[in-house]
């Protein structure tokens, strides 16, 4: 348990300054980390070794300083990351849609389209559930392939970039639909006695896929973030000392190596090309924000180490 912990709080302007600092948390964290290191495959001339490392961990606001409700981590007042008593580290609140208390369905207007509530909510999470890394080396005399596998389970994001392709119509997934032929959204509307029943009120592709399925409510734009990636690849070589006995050298290696060069996201529409690890934030302590971020980079190096 964590106690005391700094949180930036916002001040009236009037008060000469709009932020300050302040020790008013309580947070606990209950979390498992495991690893598992094997060698299956040791000989004069070829190795083999495979190592795992499985980490959960989960966190509960459980106190802020007397008369507060909530804090805003990051982000704006209105969609952002927010410590809750009650609710995880950062989870993000936004605008929904308005949903039947009894059934959990959405309400439709008599326009067709579905309601927004009058305040926002939590929609999203944005902690995995949990982080799984899978590292392997393979080497025979002097060359050696290492490769880093990491899977991340769970973990909401806000993603205005697949959002925003979907809602224009851009992606697959949007696009088999034929824009002249008239939508009714699944939800429930208020009939003349005040009775919700099952919409039939239709609307037009676009205000569906504009509004109700795309970018006006912040709930349409949350994805689950879980993802496979392979994180790091190297190929290196170690010269034999007969190569380099005449010189001055301990030791010569050439080495190869990339970062970042696949992913898998599994929840987010495959057309989107979106890599979820990306964070419109910045350096701080918000999270799961995409706000149209420039793509996350594949990485190429070569290195050559000589040891004297």
């Amino acid at each position: 348990q964590s106690t005391d912990l700094i949180i930036p709080l916002s001040l009236d302007a009037s008060t000469g300054s709009t932020s300050t600092t302040v020790n008013v948390a309580e947070v606990t964290n209950k979390g498992v980390e495991l690893g598992l290191n094997v060698t299956p495959l040791r000989t004069d001339d070829l190795y083999l070794n495979i190592g795992w490392n499985f980490t959960k961990n989960t966190n509960t606001v459980e106190a802020l300083r007397d008369g507060t409700e909530e804090l805003l981590i990051d982000g704006l007042s209105f969609l952002g990351n927010f410590a809750i008593p009650g609710s995880p580290y950062g989870v993000i609140k936004g605008t929904q849609i308005v949903r039947d208390e009894a059934t959990g369905r959405p309400i439709v207007g008599s326009d067709g389209l579905y309601q927004q509530a009058s305040e926002e909510g939590v929609i999203g999470d944005p902690n995995p559930d949990y982080l799984l890394s899978t590292n392997g080396t393979i080497a025979y005399k002097g060359l050696a392939l290492r490769v880093q596998f990491d899977y991340r389970r769970g973990g909401d994001i806000w993603a205005s970039t697949p959002s925003t392709l979907f809602s224009r119509g851009i992606l697959q997934e949007s696009g088999e639909f034929d824009r002249f032929v008239p939508i009714i959204v699944p939800g429930l509307i208020e009939d003349s006695e005040g009775n919700l029943v099952e919409n039939t009120v239709q609307n037009t592709p676009n205000d569906h896929f504009w509004r109700d399925a795309g970018v006006f409510y912040d709930e349409n734009r949350m994805f689950d973030g879980t993802n496979l990636r392979l994180r790091e690849i190297s190929l290196a070589y170690s010269f034999p000392k007969s190569v380099i006995e005449n010189t001055p050298l301990g030791g010569l290696d050439l080495i190869l190596s990339g970062q970042n060069l696949w992913y898998k996201s599994f929840n987010i529409p495959e057309g989107a090309n979106f890599d979820p690890e990306v964070l419109s934030l910045g350096v701080g302590n918000g999270q799961g924000f995409d706000f149209v971020t420039g793509p996350t980079s594949k990485r190429w190096g070569g290195t050559i180490r000589l040891t004297f």
